[in-house]
């Protein structure tokens, strides 16, 4: 299961109703993944009851301001809190010197991992798609390796493998039983496709590459103009409209889409919501959350 909360849904400047991109991924395994980190970040967490020194990795997708300055507050917060093990921070080019002058700034006493373009752990990548933006910026696929499927307890049985270790076939790891490896496969179902992808967009135009990444499962794309704005218009800032992401989401059809970045100058999203009836495309207010469910 994955858990989305979209802390921000505003873009470049903040509403009393919008805050800046920030959005919170919890996975399967209790990871908690943060894509960008507008200002406030740190007390929307609070907001829903995580605290800012659970998080484990942040990617941040450029360096314009609305994307970054939640990030010194939240360091700051960590450090407060007594935050001893490592964070990763995955950014574009220069995220090292980011991360070295925030944590030096703020006198943490955790190290800052700065990972430049993308970040591998176990069964999570978090990869770095150059987007189409005016200044350098990543649009972020992760991709979780689900390992096999669910268990053939009769199976299990017969090759005698103790209830101990079922939990280490589940996650993937061959055990040794009675002096024989027992693979994860040997008790497992296949799964159809093992792998769940979450794209994350940050701000960009429309970007082939995203559409050549195959199978999507969860798509965050930005929407920062919606059927007012011509569609050239938003592209030469590096943004996208409602218009456009219907079309990105026609051709990739991933199995959910939800849209951020809604410029200030909209009160309501009814320009939005209009031209996504009948696509499972979610149109979110501040705060709201996604929850999908994994096999």
């Amino acid at each position: 299961m994955l858990v989305i909360t979209v802390l921000g849904t505003g873009g470049a400047v903040p509403t009393p109703r919008r805050w800046l991109p920030s959005v919170l991924v919890e996975d399967r395994k209790g990871r908690r993944i943060l894509l960008d980190v507008g200002e406030g970040a740190q007390y929307r967490l609070m907001e829903i009851g995580v605290s800012p020194s659970s998080l484990d990795i942040i990617a941040i997708t450029h360096f314009h301001g609305d994307h970054l300055f939640g990030l010194p507050g939240l360091l700051s917060t960590m450090k407060m809190g007594s935050r001893k093990r490592d964070l990763v921070l995955v950014g574009p080019p220069g995220i090292e010197e980011v991360a070295g002058g925030l944590a030096r700034y703020v006198g943490a006493e955790f190290a800052v991992r700065a990972h430049v373009g993308g970040f591998r752990e176990g069964d999570l990548e978090v990869q770095c798609v150059e987007a189409v933006h005016t200044s350098y910026s990543c649009s972020y696929v992760l991709r979780w390796d689900l390992g096999p499927g669910r268990l053939k307890p009769e199976r299990a049985r017969e090759l005698g493998v103790p209830v101990t270790l079922l939990k280490e076939l589940k996650l993937g790891r061959p055990v040794e039983v009675g002096g024989r490896v027992v693979l994860p496969e040997d008790v497992l179902e296949p799964r159809a496709d093992r792998h769940l992808t979450l794209v994350y967009s940050g701000d960009t135009a429309p970007n082939e590459k995203l559409l050549g990444l195959g199978k999507v499962d969860i798509l965050i794309h930005e929407a920062t103009f919606a059927d007012d704005v011509a569609r050239q218009d938003a592209h030469r800032e590096g943004h996208s409209t409602v218009l456009d992401v219907v079309d990105i989401v026609d051709k990739l059809r991933p199995r959910v889409a939800v849209l951020v970045h809604f410029s200030s100058r909209y009160r309501d999203l009814e320009r939005y919501v209009r031209h996504v009836r009948g696509r499972n495309v979610v149109v979110p207010e501040d705060l709201d959350q996604i929850v999908y469910l994994v096999d």
